[in-house]
């Protein structure tokens, strides 16, 4: 479903992410920047290269503890198992020798390091035929995580 899109701040940190993501993904991508001077930086943006996909899979915790209740109410259900699981969630990364140089210096590098290139996907529909659960879409949980994040003063705007 790819179409246009504009992301403001473009020369920002968080919408540098979101811009290589989209144009991997084959939208056309406007953007706005404060600073003209920041222009050439921006285009290279829009131009991913070799630019490598890492990603994971994002679940709320209110899901988790809704399949939780869920589960015991069934019946027949001792001794079941059931992933509490969502779609892939892929992001763009630097290329991956940046990222195993990165790796020697910096702890958060050094853990994606194993999963660059890898792309693992799960199935919940166990969840959802037997107890009828189904997640929240990742976004939703996010932008929730964000907002509690602000309100509890953890994060400061």
């Amino acid at each position: 479903m790819a179409g246009t899109v504009l992301v403001s701040g473009g020369s920002g940190y968080i919408a540098g992410y979101i811009i290589r993501q989209l144009v991997a993904e084959g939208w056309t991508v406007h953007t706005t920047i404060r600073d003209l001077a920041r222009e050439g930086a921006v285009r290279k943006l829009l131009a991913v290269g070799d630019a490598r996909l890492i990603g994971f899979g994002i679940v709320d915790v209110r899901d988790v503890a809704d399949l939780h209740v869920r589960a015991p109410k069934a019946p027949g259900m001792a001794g079941k198992r059931f992933l509490a699981s969502v779609p892939y969630l892929k992001l763009i990364v630097m290329p991956d020798f940046l990222v195993r140089i990165a790796a020697l210096f910096n702890p958060m590098a050094r853990a994606v390091v194993g999963e660059l290139g890898s792309v693992r996907n799960t199935n919940a529909s166990h969840a959802k035929a037997v107890l009828g659960w189904v997640a929240r879409p990742a976004e939703e949980s996010i932008a929730d995580c964000a907002r509690s994040l602000i309100e509890l003063g953890i994060v400061k705007l």
